[in-house]
């Protein structure tokens, strides 16, 4: 592993407060890897063999159901894991995970992160708050789903993402993610058709403004007071 990118993940929250023991052992047996945009890190129903941590780049998971019908769980950016669900069983992958911009990744074989979850580790308790994340974000995702509107609900995956990945200044959120119409359709829960319908709108009125993949919510207010607040 190249010591830079080690001293940049081992030594940053939320890793910094593992064990020496932990460190070291992550040290060796792990793997840095680059992925590119639209490529598969792992695939649903895939063996388990590792966990993986984003360093830097975006991820989406998704959930297949039958043959086509699939469903954008979460995205995921620099610090967050892949992987975690079901970990804890010698099991396959309940997720696919697909790169949704280039980036960097460090993998975590699965008998190093068994070895970890045992205990009273620092690790587990990093696993414990990740996973403890991602079912609140799941969750929300689900609830709006069910009973938001279309805007509603494509306003919230764009907000939910600006809170986590985003620069917030003088009223206008720029998110670094770069997101498709299709990406962002798919964690909204709607068609691509509406989704281009409802940013477009969204531009006219200058609450939004998208350039190459590369979205500022330009006033949250307007959009809080016209979207989510309304009706």
């Amino acid at each position: 592993m190249t010591p830079n990118v080690l001293d940049d993940w081992l030594w940053t929250a939320p890793f910094g407060e593992i064990s020496q023991f932990e460190r070291d052992l992550l040290a060796r047996e792990c793997t840095v890897i680059e992925f590119r945009r639209k490529q598969k890190l792992y695939t649903q129903g895939q063996e388990r063999d590792a966990v993986y941590i984003v360093l830097n780049g975006f991820v989406q998971q998704v959930r297949q159901f039958g043959e086509s019908d699939t469903v954008t769980v979460a995205v995921l950016g620099p610090g967050e894991m892949l992987g975690l669900l079901g970990v804890h069983e010698q099991s396959t992958y309940k997720l696919s995970a697909q790169a949704i911009s280039d980036g960097i990744a460090i993998k975590i074989p699965t008998p190093v992160v068994a070895e970890l979850l045992r205990g009273d580790s620092g690790f587990l308790k990093v696993v414990a708050e990740m996973l403890a994340t991602h079912l609140s974000q799941a969750y929300r995702s689900i609830t709006q789903s069910g009973y938001a509107r279309v805007d509603q609900r494509i306003l919230s995956a764009l907000l939910e993402c600006g809170s986590r990945y985003g620069v917030e200044s003088g009223g206008r959120i720029a998110l670094k993610i770069p997101l498709t119409r299709r990406e962002i359709a798919e964690i909204s829960h709607t068609t691509v058709e509406t989704t281009i319908r409802t940013l477009s709108k969204w531009e006219r009125a200058g609450w939004v403004q998208t350039k190459n993949r590369m979205i500022t919510l330009q006033c949250v207010d307007c959009l809080v007071e016209q979207v989510l607040n309304r009706s």
